[in-house]
């Protein structure tokens, strides 16, 4: 890795919070030649602002009379580590309840040592409480033993029922964590099968195992309301199994459910990003769109404090953005979040998945289509089509229809008959047996031959009535707009209308 752009980055990701905090810190923790390094630390902020990438040469060019210059490697070094001391102590001052319990757990070691027994006794049941609060069965069982060594040699007139209690309680405690690491275990399962599939027709196969895994004795037999932590992976597990199965309303339930789990207070701020979000897609499916802007809203005003968090809040408010618009009918609204997503991709890159990406570019790629900009759609349905992933691939299938659309109104027959052909030989062809896009082809194929007449659309038109799903309501339109002779918006906004 490149220390230098290790630095620039750094600073670029920091918070006005940290911000703050380092500038407070140095002036403390730097003695003598403070002046030096917080004048670098300065100059390297504001040249955050300049620029994506860090180029050392232009870096020197501007800042060329200050001192730091001199010796730029060791003064940017230096400065790392001052950056990197400060955020560690800032973290302390903001601990999670994990590093609070580690901590409390060092102190029942040192007041062990020091016999302090009403100090061990005391950090005991604190650490004890916190561990419990969160669910965490890991951590524990770690205090557990800690507890049990305090009470052998501080509580001998108990010994037998000290024993009793200790081996009732571990066995409880590592039943929770069992259970507590199957329900996650199959959470993360079913989301990578929704991060696959998406709204796609299941193979055989899947649908096989998909059944298999939600009849297991643990999700059978469960019961909610002892475990916040369990309850909230088990409603998840619901609400993907039935997202696969394609029973919306049961979807919907379950994500309220979650909502309202963890809306008064309950989970991190990152949690709750991720359950608002869901709750969004909930109310999508319903068009409830009042209450929809009310959670978008919500959602819009948390305040990230990490890149994590930051990252997480960027895709979800603009992918829910853009689907409001494109619901709402307001595509040039849609395609103004072009500047905003492609800069935010770029910038979140290592926290938002392939799946959203592709997500946030076919919902473009659709604002574009319709509105008829034909080079702006293709561009973005190109770039769908060239990700190496398994991740969306009905996502992918409805690129691949749009393309072939796009290319015809282009007139690129030549572009046209290339994907056409690429089609035929393509692995996935028997699946698209079952899709619009096999219909759609022979058009297409006629067209390269001679002018389509608009008697053979709407013939396509009406074979189509039945098959079109809500994935491929832009064919729909396009089919509608050109079989009425009008443009694809006018068609659009009367489809929304009605």
């Amino acid at each position: 890795m490149n220390p230098t752009n290790d630095l620039f980055l750094f600073i670029k990701s920091m918070t006005p919070t940290e911000k703050r905090y380092f500038t407070i810190y140095a002036t403390k923790h730097i003695i003598g030649k403070k002046n030096s390094y917080l004048k670098l630390y300065e100059d390297l902020d504001y040249y955050t602002t300049l620029t994506e990438e860090y180029d050392e040469k232009q870096f020197i060019k501007k800042y060329k009379s200050k001192p730091y210059i001199k010796n730029l490697a060791v003064s940017k070094n230096y400065l790392f580590e001052q950056l990197l001391n400060a955020l560690k102590t800032a973290a302390h001052e903001n601990e999670t309840i994990e590093q609070q319990v580690f901590n409390l757990i060092e102190e029942i070691q040192i007041f062990e040592k020091k016999r302090l027994l009403n100090l061990w006794q005391k950090a005991i049941e604190k650490a004890k409480h916190l561990a419990e609060e969160n669910e965490n069965y890991f951590l524990l069982l770690k205090i557990q033993k800690l507890e049990h060594t305090y009470l052998l040699e501080n509580k001998q007139q108990t010994l037998e029922k000290i024993a009793d209690s200790y081996q009732q309680e571990k066995e409880d405690l590592l039943f929770k964590l069992k259970q507590q690491e199957e329900l996650e275990g199959l959470n993360n399962w079913f989301f990578l099968q929704v991060r696959m599939y998406g709204r796609q027709q299941l193979k055989k196969h899947t649908q096989i195992v998909i059944e298999e895994k939600i009849t297991l004795p643990i999700l059978k037999n469960y019961k909610t309301g002892n475990s916040l932590v369990n309850d909230k992976y088990y409603l998840q597990i619901q609400q993907y199994y039935f997202y696969l199965k394609g029973e919306h309303e049961k979807v919907n339930f379950y994500v309220a459910k979650i909502y309202d789990l963890t809306k008064d207070g309950n989970g991190s701020l990152y949690s709750k990003i991720i359950t608002t979000s869901n709750y969004l897609s909930a109310l999508l499916n319903v068009n409830d769109w009042e209450i929809y802007v009310q959670v978008l809203n919500e959602l819009k005003k948390m305040m990230p404090s990490n890149e994590n968090e930051r990252g997480e809040h960027f895709q979800n408010v603009i992918f829910y953005e853009q689907l409001l618009f494109l619901n709402q009918g307001r595509l040039v609204e849609s395609t103004s979040l072009e500047k905003e997503i492609n800069e935010g991709l770029k910038k979140y890159h290592y926290k938002v998945n392939t799946a959203r990406k592709i997500a946030m570019q076919i919902n473009l790629a659709t604002s574009f289509f319709l509105l008829e900009n034909w080079k702006k759609c293709d561009k973005y349905l190109t770039e769908i089509l060239n990700e190496k992933t398994n991740a969306r691939k009905d996502i992918k299938l409805q690129a691949k229809t749009l393309q072939l659309i796009c290319y015809f109104e282009q007139r690129e027959y030549t572009l046209l008959d290339y994907t056409l052909r690429n089609v035929h030989r393509s692995k996935e062809f028997e699946e698209l047996k079952e899709s619009p896009l096999f219909q759609l082809i022979p058009l297409l194929k006629k067209a390269l031959k001679r002018p389509i007449d608009i008697r053979e659309i709407c013939i396509l038109q009406t074979e189509l009535i039945s098959t079109l799903e809500k994935n491929y309501g832009e064919l729909a339109t396009w089919i509608e707009a050109r079989s009425k002779k009008e443009s694809l918006a006018d068609v659009f906004f009367q489809n929304l209308a009605s």
